[in-house]
């Protein structure tokens, strides 16, 4: 989560910012053995292009100049999406710009 929250503040312009962390779903898998949970973190920030959701995710791109929000490497999404991967989970946004993001990962229980 950290990175997530961390980026919904960083890459914010209003006055205001908040993040809100939620839960949507637990559901069976096929299998029947595993629930899948699903979680969002939405906030009000400067949101992404519709052209670079999927680009956000790869390994050190970034979209705006490393004078701008602060830096970093680019390598951040990579890393969580690796993360929630690794869990058997899958991560996705959704975005418009100059109103905010909201990203969506699955982790699987049992």
């Amino acid at each position: 989560f950290t990175n997530l929250i961390g980026n919904a503040i960083k890459y914010n312009d209003n006055a205001e910012k908040w993040v809100e962390i939620g839960f949507i779903e637990a559901k069976t898998v096929s299998n029947g053995d595993q629930i899948t949970h699903t979680f969002y973190i939405r906030d009000n920030s400067i949101g992404i292009p519709p052209q670079h959701l999927e680009r956000i995710f790869e390994i050190f791109k970034r979209l705006h100049p490393q004078d701008q929000y602060g830096g970093g490497t680019g390598a951040g999404l990579t890393i969580v999406r690796k993360i929630v991967e690794r869990h058997d989970g899958k991560i996705w946004v959704e975005s418009t710009p100059g109103e905010g993001s909201t990203f969506y990962f699955t982790l699987s229980a049992g």
